[in-house]
């Protein structure tokens, strides 16, 4: 059998877009606000998925019971995290929109409410984590002497998400705006100037121990929610997002 479709002209189909090697002012322009937004949320990216490893480093120097407990520790909290996805997402689509419509203070109501919305949720899935946390281990590990150390980093790993969950609904309001910066630097003051000294510090500090890495796994939560938090609060987001806001038309 033929085919029945009709012919496209060019610029038209799955992708509308027409490819220009010379873009106009206005495309360059475009390209470097993408740019300026994008680019700090890669590198956050990067920078938590990086930090893994030297904690898993320091890690070692108390032996592979700790190695393995840390590992446990970090896949209940990415796994119990994996929903903020959600808030997130709502958030920066939400204050986005009011944004884009030049309603600030709408915006900053719906940060605020799905912020405290993450609270609570966070605040019931780690209740839950904490009284299962020993069964919760005992898929990970066998046997009964590494357990227990698997079983206080998950709940740790429980207090941690906390600050995991709510962040990435604050974090998601000022991605909303445009203002990506300072949750990468809050990432990197969380992770690399928090986390690791912290973690670190057990290996130096006879009576931390293992407990600089249990310290450090809220360190590297914690600190950015601080951060984000703050900037928030200040409502310096606001201006950011004007940077970004077409000039109102009458």
């Amino acid at each position: 059998m033929g085919d029945d479709r009709p012919e496209l002209p060019p610029g038209r189909g799955a992708s509308p877009v027409p490819l220009r090697l010379r873009g106009s002012g206005a495309d360059r322009e475009l390209l470097a606000q993408i740019g300026r937004v994008s680019a700090p949320l890669v590198a956050r990216r990067a920078a938590q998925g990086l930090v893994v490893f030297p904690l898993l480093a320091i890690a070692a120097t108390f032996g592979p019971v700790a190695v393995a407990a840390v590992g446990v520790g970090r896949q209940v909290r990415a796994l119990v995290g994996s929903f903020s996805w959600g808030f997130s997402i709502a958030a920066s689509t939400l204050v986005g929109q009011e944004l884009g419509r030049g309603d600030e203070a709408e915006a900053e109501a719906y940060g605020r409410g799905i912020t405290r919305l993450s609270v609570l949720v966070y605040l019931l899935a780690a209740a839950v984590v904490l009284a299962l946390a020993d069964p919760i281990a005992g898929v990970f590990v066998d046997d009964p002497a590494n357990r227990a150390l698997s079983a206080d980093f998950v709940r740790v790993a429980a207090v941690s998400v906390v600050a995991l969950g709510v962040d990435g609904s604050i974090t998601g309001a000022l991605r909303g705006a445009g203002d990506t910066r300072v949750p990468f630097v809050a990432t990197l003051v969380g992770a690399y100037l928090a986390a690791l000294p912290l973690a670190w510090a057990g290996t130096v500090v006879p009576a931390l121990g293992v407990g600089g890495l249990l310290v450090a796994l809220v360190a590297e939560t914690a600190v950015p929610l601080v951060v984000n938090a703050r900037r928030f609060r200040s409502n310096r987001w606001k201006a950011v997002s004007r940077e970004y806001r077409p000039e109102p038309t009458d």
